[in-house]
């Protein structure tokens, strides 16, 4: 049958709406194909950044306490260290916080460009990054703190005069070296460290009323009151695994033919004189 001129007519006008919305419909697919495969190399950009981000995030997790040594003196009212740390911390604010962030971000655009620039880079600049915010960090804190004179805490804590001298002896004890030599020597190096402060003098005092026997040599220190003592001169023999009983294990050794010494290519020993 042929078709009539309105019959072909209609279906040329159907032929190009169906031809365009296919021409329309591949063009689609291609852009959502491209999309894909930039958001593909986004999506693995966007998962380095993010484990780089946590491994920085585990760099400056808190560690463990630190021991606190015989003799600490910490702020009024706290007996740990970490009620140090939080004493401190509740004096900084959500303003301070803001502040120390606009710091961090400046040093990032000084330093690192920015901060993908240390989440992209091929290098490992953790560490150099950590280290910046670190000294940013305690930088602050620092402000925060205040000047700290650990002399004139010490003497406010112990105030009581007995008190202060007990413990000045207490310490001073306590950093005699533990080497067991009683044969040798007693010749010592004894150094007290003290930090230069208006207290600086007063303290000294205290130390030369505590311990009239000692005569240290005293030096500056940053921030910490240290008393080191040192033997001198120990003589081998005078060590207490130099004595009898060593030698006896030695000589047993040698009798039975096995050498006692790591090192073999040494063929002749001599006496410890």
């Amino acid at each position: 049958r042929r078709r009539s001129g309105a019959e072909v007519s209609e279906n040329l006008k159907l032929f190009g709406i169906a031809r365009y919305q296919f021409l329309i419909g591949k063009f689609v697919t291609q852009v959502y194909s491209k999309l894909r495969e930039q958001l593909s190399d986004s999506y693995k950009e966007l998962d380095l950044i993010r484990k780089r981000l946590s491994d920085l995030q585990d760099r400056l997790k808190p560690g463990a306490t630190p021991h606190r040594p015989s003799g600490s003196v910490l702020p009024a009212g706290c007996k740990t260290i970490d009620e140090a740390v939080a004493q401190l911390r509740e004096t900084v604010d959500a303003e301070a916080l803001h502040e120390l962030e606009g710091q961090i971000q400046a040093m990032i655009e000084q330093q690192f460009t920015a901060l993908v620039q240390v989440c992209m880079t091929s290098t490992d600049v953790l560490g150099s990054f950590e280290t910046a915010i670190m000294n940013l960090a305690r930088k602050f804190m620092l402000q925060r703190l205040g000047r700290m004179d650990v002399t004139e805490m010490y003497l406010s804590r112990y105030n009581e005069s007995e008190k202060a001298r007990k413990y000045v002896a207490r310490a001073y004890a306590e950093s005699e070296p533990a080497l067991d030599a009683p044969d040798a020597p007693r010749d010592s190096s004894e150094m007290l460290a003290v930090p230069v402060g208006p207290l600086c003098q007063t303290f000294l005092q205290l130390v030369a009323e505590s311990l009239p026997s000692a005569n240290p040599t005293v030096c500056a220190s940053p921030d910490d009151i240290v008393f080191y003592r040192e033997q001198v001169t120990v003589p081998l023999k005078c060590l207490p695994h130099m004595g009898s009983a060593s030698r006896q294990a030695y000589e047993q050794m040698i009798m039975q033919q096995f050498s006692p010494h790591t090192r073999v290519d040494i063929r002749q020993w001599f006496d410890v004189g």
